[in-house]
């Protein structure tokens, strides 16, 4: 299933954005896939969730719309 959110801009944007998605991510992650719109800031969030789980991550489990 497919899911959208919303969230507002604000300074804790990608903490919250991470907490979010992360029980998503650990349920599979190599079956997990986030589209950030840009390079920045699926590197921001993925770097959040790399510290919440305090483990490699799949990194191609977060990609960039161009």
């Amino acid at each position: 299933m497919k899911k959208a959110y919303l969230l507002d801009l604000k300074n804790d944007h990608f903490e919250k954005v991470a907490n979010f998605i992360y029980p998503f991510y650990e349920e599979n992650p190599l079956d997990f896939l986030f589209i950030a719109p840009s390079g920045f800031y699926a590197k921001q969030v993925a770097e959040k969730i790399a510290l919440k789980t305090n483990k490699t991550i799949n990194r191609n489990a977060f990609m960039v719309i161009n």
